[in-house]
């Protein structure tokens, strides 16, 4: 079976460029498609919990300069003062009778701004707080990343987010 040939013109050069495909003839997904779809794999899982979720305050933190963007007022300020320090995007959400929670809530996620590296938070729960799994996308107790350190510690991958639900 031939390939399909793409031509690609910049300017005055043109090139004949071969696309790769898999045995049964379907295009092969890119390195990069691959690599999108991994990084993105807990935004899906979180999806049934998200799409119950009515946004109600967004908070960008930023470790050098502090606040760089909010709405929500109250809300916002009591993400503030529950997080140390760090780049992090956080997002607080009323809950719609999810059909995972089975009941209203709310619900705060908190994303690791920085695609670069690693970033631990340390964080004020109450007893209610659940994690949505960033694989089975169910409810599960929230763990200390570090239990040797004084308080709630969680560590974020580069990128990475994580979903918690409040009653």
């Amino acid at each position: 079976m031939a390939q399909p040939d793409c031509s690609i013109s910049v300017g005055t050069r043109s090139q004949t460029v071969t696309l790769v495909q898999s045995v049964s003839g379907a295009p092969t997904p890119s390195v990069h498609y691959m690599q999108a779809k991994r990084l993105n794999t807990w935004v899906l899982a979180l999806a049934p919990t998200l799409l119950h979720a009515e946004l109600s305050a967004t908070l960008d933190l930023r470790y050098d300069r502090g606040v760089v963007g909010s709405t929500g007022g109250a809300a916002a300020a009591m993400m503030q003062r529950n997080i140390s320090r760090g780049s992090w995007t956080l997002g607080y959400f009323k809950l719609l009778s999810s059909p995972r929670e089975g009941s209203n809530g709310v619900a705060v996620m908190i994303v690791n701004y920085e695609h670069a590296y690693t970033q631990w938070a340390n964080v004020t729960f109450d007893e209610s707080a659940r994690e949505i799994d960033s694989v089975s996308g169910l409810p599960v107790a929230v763990e200390d990343d570090a239990p040797d350190i004084e308080g709630l510690q969680l560590l974020f991958a580069p990128g990475a987010g994580r979903l918690f639900t409040f009653k």
